[in-house]
């Protein structure tokens, strides 16, 4: 349960679990790659399989475009959050249009609280996909009101897998994602189900500090 970085074109981040999906190599205009849609059930722990989306800059960071029940939304790719999080307030061209997509998760409204913007937020289930390839029905949050905070969207991907007891299912942890890249020089955002990172890779690692209390 480590991350390593590589030190060149990209940086490498190593997470617990196992993966989602395949990379196609056609485009149908988008900038999304298109490829034929795989039910979840059908990855397979020791085949290596891997999904890229275009990363477009965005608000000082990096957003990726994923679908949600079919529909197309934009998010901040968040190293420092745990869920999937949608803005339910407001539609725009930039981050999407939530018009009541997906089911009812079963689960209170809660509080969350982020560096650019707070607020109620409902849980849903829903079928999203990620550059065309299914990660299945997964669990995310709905912003019902938002308090900003000079940030510009309330649409989060949260990258951070591992959650304590009683917290929300986080979007990785609904997956068998392994690992990410984000290669800044060509903007490609990349997932995987095995470690992208050789050992005679040119790399760091970096330990979980939580873990010295």
């Amino acid at each position: 349960r480590g991350q390593r970085l590589a030190g060149r074109r990209s940086m490498f981040g190593l997470l617990s679990g196992m993966l989602i999906s395949g990379l196609g190599g056609r485009s149908d205009g988008s900038g999304l790659p298109t490829v034929d849609r795989l039910n979840g059930d059908s990855f397979k722990k020791d085949v290596q399989q891997m999904v890229e989306l275009p990363m477009y800059p965005c608000q000082g960071s990096f957003c990726v475009e994923y679908q949600l029940e079919g529909r197309s939304f934009r998010g901040v790719l968040d190293t420092g959050s745990p869920f999937l999080i949608i803005d339910g307030t407001a539609c725009s061209e930039r981050w999407g249009c939530y018009g009541g997509q997906g089911s009812n998760a079963g689960l209170p409204v809660t509080y969350e609280r982020y560096a650019s913007q707070e607020g109620n937020v409902e849980w849903k289930r829903g079928h999203v996909d990620f550059g065309g390839r299914s990660l299945g029905d997964l669990v995310f949050g709905v912003f019902q009101e938002v308090e900003g905070k000079g940030g510009d969207g309330a649409a989060l991907i949260g990258l951070v897998k591992d959650a304590q007891r009683g917290i929300r299912p986080t979007l990785l942890q609904q997956t068998n994602i392994r690992s990410m890249t984000f290669d800044f020089l060509h903007h490609r955002f990349r997932l995987s189900n095995t470690p992208m990172v050789s050992r005679k890779e040119d790399a760091i690692k970096v330990f979980d500090i939580r873990r010295l209390g």
